[in-house]
């Protein structure tokens, strides 16, 4: 039976403040993300996962109160690292043309997304489940600021209005076309990211 929204339990009794604190946290993701790697969801609990970190499982409790908590801790690392590497690729593109940059963008993407490929498919598994409970406002920030540096360099190429709402909703154009690639079994990432790139163009009405 799976759990409502109002039954999962993510928040700590504790926040890692000191050292020895986030040095616990840090070894209990880094431990649950090899769990999750080599037993998929069905060998993942917290008592392996502590035995795995080296903590005892009362340490664990103080600051994940629930494999879901975990898991929640999980994605929210996964967002941030992916929304960094997404925003360094905006920002250190090659600078050529519009086009050749959101290339290079979602190349760059893809790559941090299938560093972990198990890892990152068990999480998208069980983000529906638990995306009222992930913070994602930071990564988005981040990611959403780079992008609208970018279309401001090419700001006399395209027509677009506003800026923050394009930035959104390319954002969207490109997770909506991986994610149908990804689930037709789509591998040709080239082929993949090329039909993407025209379509933030032809979103943006801009040349290549």
């Amino acid at each position: 039976m799976t759990a409502s929204p109002s039954q999962i339990v993510v928040t700590p009794r504790k926040k890692p403040i000191q050292g020895r604190s986030k040095a616990t946290v840090e070894a209990v993701l880094a431990a649950a993300a090899h769990i999750l790697e080599d037993r998929g969801l069905a060998g993942f609990n917290t008592n392996a996962v502590a035995v795995r970190a080296g903590v005892s499982i009362g340490s664990l409790y103080q600051y994940f109160p629930s494999k879901d908590a975990i898991l929640v801790a999980l994605m929210e690392q996964s967002l941030v690292l992916f929304s960094q590497t997404l925003a360094e690729a905006i920002d250190g593109a090659p600078g050529d043309t519009l086009g050749e940059d959101l290339k290079f963008m979602l190349q760059m993407g893809l790559v941090s997304h299938l560093r972990r490929p198990n890892l990152v498919r068990l999480l998208e598994d069980e983000f529906q489940r638990l995306e009222g409970h992930i913070n994602k406002a930071s990564s988005h920030v981040a990611v959403r600021a780079a992008m609208i540096r970018l279309l401001q360099r090419y700001g006399n190429q395209i027509l677009v209005d506003n800026l923050e709402i394009a930035s959104q909703d390319i954002g969207v154009i490109a997770k909506s076309l991986m994610s149908a690639a990804g689930e037709r079994g789509d591998t040709d990432w080239d082929r993949v990211i090329d039909r993407i790139v025209r379509a933030m163009l032809g979103y943006l009405d801009a040349k290549a």
